[in-house]
């Protein structure tokens, strides 16, 4: 009788643990977590049962290995989730750089939109800028000082201010400065000595020391180009300090130019050293730093290169301007007309009035300033330290004007 119930509690247990079995393996395959670990759940409903501890260690090591492979996939299938996702990153990459294309198409059109306005006031035109990105609104923001303060020094009414009051200026040193009037002989050292060897003071009576000083000329030509190229250039300015403006050829010819001025300025010393050597008679052919002209006339020319240069810097500045569309609302009405042939109509002929008025002035002394400032309320006299303090100005000023440049035109119509 023991026995026997002994086995029918045995059956019954048999019973009771298949079923908890069963759930066991449908849970090890559903508790699956993100990092490959597998948690299995064990239920017993007779841990204390010889049958139950028996089925136990059983299904252990099946669960074990179950584990294992199921770890297994769950790596694998994480692997294929990562580069699954940097397929995914790249479509996104792509996605990005099409959407930015589109949205600067639609910023551009808006912008274009602005310009060609004809009956929008400036506040509706900030009004529509305000959303639209940095690059056609050229920064502006006020609620940024930094930003307002290179709003306002980019600013074309600045900018045109700039270049055209460094023409003033230097008009005022030429008109001041009493070396303008001087009838004494204009000296430079060093350029005077180069324009000595290679231009004037070329002996008429003596071919023999002429064709040596047109040589000797040549050579030191020679030398100041090479050094000034291979070495300065090549070797300093870029290999050196790593310049990217004289990357590869670029400003050779302007590095080469003053590198022969300064080579034949010394040359034109030693050539008055070998010539003395030569002949104590050929001393009245050697070299000087005089121009063969007077301070009033070399006062004329420099100061007429000087209204050239300062002209065309002041018009390519405003033709810069009447061109890029960074400030949207400026000069909406020239800009349209300065396009096509009449941009080019209007340089030459401006230039050509101008720089002959001007030039035939300065050449011809039309105008007497001292005559002329005798009727100013005030005296507009100047010492020595205020010429020297316009010059600063003026030096300070050519640098600005390269500060203001934009540095990228967006909209072109």
């Amino acid at each position: 009788m023991g026995k026997g119930k002994k086995k029918k509690k045995g059956a019954v247990h048999k019973v009771l643990v298949q079923p908890n079995q069963d759930e066991q393996r449908r849970d090890s395959t559903s508790t699956i977590e993100d990092d490959g670990a597998v948690a299995v759940e064990v239920h017993s409903a007779a841990g204390s049962s010889k049958g139950g501890l028996a089925g136990g260690g059983k299904g252990g090591g099946g669960k074990k290995v179950k584990a294992q492979r199921l770890k297994e996939e769950s790596s694998s299938q994480a692997a294929g989730d990562a580069d699954d996702s940097k397929v995914q990153r790249k479509e996104t990459r792509q996605e990005k750089k099409e959407r930015k294309r589109r949205e600067h198409e639609k910023y551009k059109k808006q912008a274009v939109e602005l310009i060609r306005a004809v009956n929008m006031t400036d506040d509706e035109q900030r009004e529509k800028m305000k959303d639209m990105p940095r690059q056609f609104t050229h920064g502006w923001d006020p609620n940024r000082p930094w930003n307002r303060l290179r709003y306002y020094m980019r600013h074309p009414n600045f900018r045109a201010f700039i270049a055209t009051y460094i023409a003033v200026c230097n008009f005022l040193i030429y008109a001041e400065d009493p070396i303008a009037h001087s009838q004494a002989e204009a000296e430079i050292p060093l350029i005077g000595s180069a324009i000595s060897l290679i231009i004037t003071d070329y002996p008429d009576d003596h071919a023999g020391l002429w064709a040596f000083k047109f040589f000797f000329a040549i050579l030191w030509i020679v030398i100041g180009m090479y050094i000034g190229r291979q070495w300065i250039h090549h070797r300093l300015l870029y290999g050196h300090f790593k310049l990217e403006m004289f990357r590869g050829d670029k400003g050779t010819w302007f590095v080469m130019f003053f590198s022969v001025i300064i080579f034949c300025g010394i040359g034109a010393n030693i050539f008055n050293v070998i010539i003395n050597a030569w002949d104590p008679a050929f001393k009245v052919y050697e070299t000087s730093p005089g121009l063969s002209m007077t301070n009033e006339d070399f006062m004329k020319v420099a100061s007429s290169g000087t209204w050239m240069g300062d002209y065309l810097t002041a018009y390519m500045v405003i033709d810069m301007m009447l061109q890029d569309n960074h400030y949207l609302f400026w000069a909406q009405s020239i800009r349209r007309a300065y396009r096509g042939n009449a941009r080019v109509i209007i340089f030459w002929t401006v230039s050509l009035a101008l720089c002959t008025t001007v030039i035939s002035v300065i050449a011809t002394d039309a105008i007497e300033w001292d005559r002329l400032s005798s009727r100013v309320p005030f005296d507009p006299s100047t010492s020595e330290l205020a010429r020297a303090w316009l010059a600063s100005v003026i030096t300070l000023f050519d640098l600005m004007i390269v500060m203001q440049v934009n540095p990228i035109t967006i909209v072109q119509l």
